[in-house]
C-alpha cells in the first residue's frame, strides 16, 4: 500500500473513531471532532487532535487487524504528527511483509 492510501485510510480512521464516546463502559455514537478528511493535515500536531486513549485503542486496534501488523499503543506518545503516524504504519507494514 502507498503512502497516500495509507494516509487517507489514518485519517479516515481518525473521523471515524472520533464519533465513539464511551458512557459507562458503553460506546455509543457522538459528535465527531473531525467534520472531514481534509481538517486533518499530515503537519497536524497530534496534540491538537484531541483524541483521548480509548480513540488511539480503537485506531490502533482497527489498524491492525486490517493490515496484520502492530503498532505500539503508546504511539500517539512516540510521534509528533499525523505525518509521522503514517510513517510508523508504513514502518510496521513494511516489517509485516519480512
Amino acid at each position: 500500500m502507498d503512502r497516500a492510501r495509507i494516509t487517507e485510510e489514518l485519517k479516515e480512521l481518525m473521523v471515524e473513531v472520533s464519533t465513539v464516546k464511551e458512557e459507562r463502559g458503553k460506546a455509543r455514537r457522538g459528535s465527531p471532532f473531525f467534520e472531514s478528511v481534509d481538517e486533518i493535515k499530515l503537519e497536524t500536531p497530534l496534540a491538537e487532535l484531541g483524541m483521548d486513549s480509548i480513540m488511539v485503542t480503537a485506531l490502533v486496534t482497527r489498524l491492525e487487524e486490517r493490515h496484520e501488523i502492530e503498532l505500539s499503543p503508546m504511539i500517539m506518545f512516540e510521534v509528533r504528527t499525523v505525518g509521522d503516524f503514517v510513517d510508523a504504519v508504513e514502518q510496521a507494514m513494511s516489517e509485516a511483509k519480512e
